[in-house]
């Protein structure tokens, strides 16, 4: 069971290379983050600075989002929760990603910090 998510410490992950290269690893596999912002990415055609944009992430923080597990069916919200409030990503434009839908814009500085359901 997963409580926390686990994203790779960045000093494992040392330069962009290697960070773009993982990304690009959990964009193959759907039970990764990664899978859902590829989708998303090459659905609406955005560039990787576009895609943090839209989720309110640097680029460098995308590269680890992309290695959170997916939310479990049983257990999305506090799944969900967890690892939008680890990167500081509004749960409703989260969760709309790892759903395949188009997300919102975000509109808050710390949207995870808000206990709005997703």
């Amino acid at each position: 069971m997963i409580d926390e998510p686990t994203p790779v410490p960045p000093a494992l992950l040392p330069d962009a290379a290697l960070r773009r290269s993982a990304f690009r690893l959990s964009a193959r596999a759907p039970q990764f983050v990664g899978y859902w912002l590829a989708r998303l990415r090459e659905r609406e055609r955005l560039s990787d600075d576009e895609l943090a944009r839209r989720l309110g992430v640097s680029g460098g923080r995308l590269d680890e989002l992309a290695l959170c597990l997916s939310p479990r069916a049983g257990h999305f919200d506090r799944d969900l929760h967890a690892v939008a409030a680890r990167f500081s990503v509004d749960p409703a434009v989260l969760a709309a990603v790892v759903r395949g839908e188009s997300p919102p814009t975000p509109t808050r500085a710390n949207p995870a910090a808000s206990n709005s359901p997703a």
